[in-house]
């Protein structure tokens, strides 16, 4: 024992081998990690960007981020209190990069429930409002993307809703808080947002009444780009439910640019956005084509304006597409979410007897893919067959 305590002495034990900068957060590990983190993030606001405390707030705020990994330490954050830290930094900091870092944070914990139950505790939608208006670009669109992924899970959904999000991300699709032009990566950003509020019934509404379905279409219509087009078409699939909300894309002279997007405009994108684009259109056209009749025309004018744009025509080839997947053995739920939309678009628009007419030749290709090993899409095969063989 004596031999070991001098070695350790004379050898082992140095005095402070490595020095550390006074700016150096060193990592905290153990019980006391998230309160440690957590103090040393309160206090945005208090001290000028660029000092001591302000360098170890945003070491603090990416440390939290990597701590959040853990199931463990992700709850000992929270008890400690984080999410009201996160708010108080996003929203006051000085320094944008603590307050771009604190939102990135926010964004990872509200994709856990306990994450998104303690940002509806503390408020966060405030702070989130804040950051939005933020002079800022990159704080603004880092909060937008945190709008979007709350905005995934139907609590989150209707907390933006309740806080006037709706209104917000529809500015933001129009233009930048400062009256400029809109961004298209912060359009494609803010609508998605968007078609994810608009999933809950609140959402919809409060949508609809802020006239949400002009400005989704002039996105559509625009030349923002493809991730702006694909976008918004999902997000008008949920907006046109009912007969007002189609006739208003109807007069809009929707049909002919979805026909567009779902055969020369896809073609034209790469591989990556061609199978998002012709999906997000035809999720548009059967929402479009799957309507009532006007309650006092008796009208129902998106079925036959469908088939004269050509849509029929471009159906076709898709649904061909698909049974060639089947028959390769590489068609999967994901790949065939397509061709689940192209059948339901073909049951649609065969109540239109020149559709009906048009259709029947894909009748072969409908006829195997029924025996599908995707469910899905062999039943609206099905369906499809049914309709477009029937006669009057």
């Amino acid at each position: 024992m004596m031999t070991n305590a001098a070695h350790l002495s004379n050898v082992e034990v140095k005095p402070n081998p490595k020095p550390q900068e006074p700016t150096e957060l060193t990592i905290a590990y153990g019980r006391s990690a998230a309160p440690k983190l957590v103090r040393c993030i309160q206090g945005a606001g208090s001290d000028a960007a660029g000092s001591t405390e302000s360098v170890l707030r945003l070491k603090a705020v990416e440390q939290s981020l990597e701590l959040m990994h853990g199931a463990q330490d992700l709850a000992c954050l929270l008890q400690a209190g984080i999410i009201p830290a996160l708010n108080s930094a996003a929203s006051k900091d000085p320094d944008e990069k603590i307050r771009v870092a604190a939102l990135n944070a926010i964004g990872r914990l509200s994709r856990e429930r306990t994450g998104r139950e303690s940002m509806l505790e503390s408020a966060s939608c405030d702070a989130l409002l804040a950051a939005a208006a933020d002079p800022v670009a990159a704080v603004r669109l880092a909060c937008l993307t945190v709008v979007q992924q709350f905005a995934s899970y139907n609590e989150g959904a209707k907390a933006l809703v309740e806080a006037s999000f709706v209104e917000l991300l529809l500015a933001r699709c129009k233009g930048t808080p400062d009256g400029g032009p809109p961004i298209p990566e912060v359009q494609a950003i803010a609508v998605t947002g968007l078609g994810r509020v608009c999933q809950t019934e609140e959402g919809c509404k409060e949508a609809i009444r802020l006239e949400a379905v002009p400005t989704a279409l002039a996105m559509l219509m625009s030349d923002a780009g493809t991730a702006v087009q694909y976008q918004s078409a999902f997000c008008l699939a949920v907006l046109t439910y009912e007969q007002a909300e189609k006739r208003v894309a109807l007069d809009a002279n929707v049909m002919p640019k979805l026909v567009y997007m779902l055969g020369a405009g896809a073609d034209k994108a790469d591989e990556a956005m061609r199978l998002k684009l012709r999906t997000a259109a035809a999720a548009l056209l059967m929402s479009m084509a799957n309507g009532t009749r006007d309650a006092e025309t008796g009208e129902n004018a998106c079925k036959p304006a469908a088939v004269e744009a050509g849509a029929c025509k471009v159906l076709v080839p898709l649904m061909r597409e698909a049974l060639e997947m089947q028959r390769a053995g590489e068609l999967t739920a994901e790949n065939s979410e397509l061709a689940v939309y192209v059948a339901k678009c073909m049951a649609s628009l065969a109540d239109s007897p020149k559709g009906r007419k048009q259709l029947k030749v894909v009748l072969p290709e409908l006829t195997a893919l029924t025996s599908s090993s995707e469910s899905t899409l062999g039943k609206h095969a099905s369906i499809a067959i049914e309709r477009i063989t029937w006669e009057p």
